[in-house]
């Protein structure tokens, strides 16, 4: 008797690799897969911005990015300033420090996006607010007063509008580019269970649409996995909202799978048992045992370095070799 149903993932049309730059943006899935994919040694930005859970929100700062338009609608709140644009996170108490942060963020996105092979997009949700006197769709309202915003559900058509008008500026632009779509596992639950799943079937729609229009446009279900695939509470965090890292890692493989060429997966392997090296703690850091695991974990890296920026690590064993041998 079977008792889940396994999502088969076909091969990707393209294949992603360490000689890739990847840039992820959208909400705090894509901060999630980014951090996966810079942890095993990919060239990736992830959230430059902060998480942006509303399509709208993600295209307009992918549009500024791309015209290095560093204009952004700024707001103090609660002694903070931040951006309309932007995740709390990068509020700062000084609005000069603020707009520099913003200005740096605006380049990082732009030289990304000029080397980059793919852009991940992963949408959270159809729900968004308006800030009435701006008349701009704001990635967060940063505790201001709801009487400033008016809040409404995307649809589909529009949602697939933005995207696509984007889309075709960034292949103007950058006409090599692969761009992956994935919408986010996490729930809304702010906004009523009800209400998530009709925002995230809009975004299942125009993902749809979006893949089934544009060339080199491709959807991975991320969204799917986790809700039939791993359809249960224990692959879930506490708070019942976020998939936990065992639903992180099985999505994470699961995408592995499906975008990366078997030499690229070896690579991976191999990276894993030498960064278990590099994580080891021992009880005797100065005895000869310990010094010589150094040694060939030096050793292990140096025969990645064609493959894999490993210099880091390399850097941070050879300053632990110096400091231990007596």
């Amino acid at each position: 008797m079977k008792l889940r149903t396994e999502l088969h993932i076909p091969l990707a049309p393209f294949p992603i690799t360490h000689k890739d730059a990847i840039l992820a943006i959208g909400s705090c899935f894509a901060d999630c897969m980014g951090a996966r994919l810079a942890d095993h040694k990919f060239h990736t930005l992830s959230n430059p911005f902060g998480n942006i859970f509303n399509p709208i929100a993600i295209s307009n700062l992918l549009e500024k990015s791309i015209r290095r338009n560093d204009s952004f609608n700024l707001v103090h709140s609660h002694g903070i300033w931040q951006a309309y644009e932007c995740h709390t996170e990068l509020g700062n108490p000084d609005r000069d420090i603020l707009l520099d942060n913003l200005t740096r963020q605006i380049n990082l996105t732009h030289q990304q996006l000029e080397k980059a092979k793919v852009l991940i997009i992963t949408l959270g949700t159809a729900v968004v607010y308006e800030e009435r006197s701006l008349n701009l769709i704001v990635a967060n309202c940063h505790k201001m007063p709801a009487v400033n915003f008016e809040k409404s559900l995307l649809t589909s058509q529009t949602i697939t509008t933005h995207l696509a008008k984007t889309i075709a500026l960034i292949y103007d632009k950058y006409p090599e580019l692969n761009i992956i779509l994935t919408v986010s596992p996490v729930r809304h639950i702010k906004e009523t269970i009800p209400l998530n799943m009709v925002s995230k079937s809009i975004l299942r729609i125009a993902c749809h649409e979006l893949e089934s229009k544009i060339d080199k446009v491709h959807y991975f279900p991320s969204y799917e996995i986790m809700m039939d695939d791993l359809r249960d509470y224990r692959f879930y965090k506490e708070d019942l909202i976020h998939p936990n890292t065992t639903a992180e890692t099985y999505i994470w493989n699961k995408f592995i799978d499906s975008y990366c060429p078997d030499k690229t997966k070896t690579l991976l392997l191999k990276w894993d048992k030498v960064n278990k090296a590099i994580q080891h703690k021992p009880f005797f850091p100065e005895s000869d045992g310990y010094l010589q695991h150094v040694v060939d974990t030096i050793s292990k890296l140096e025969e990645l370095l064609s493959e894999m920026d490993v210099n880091e690590e390399i850097e941070h064993l050879q300053h632990v070799l110096q400091n231990n041998q007596v």
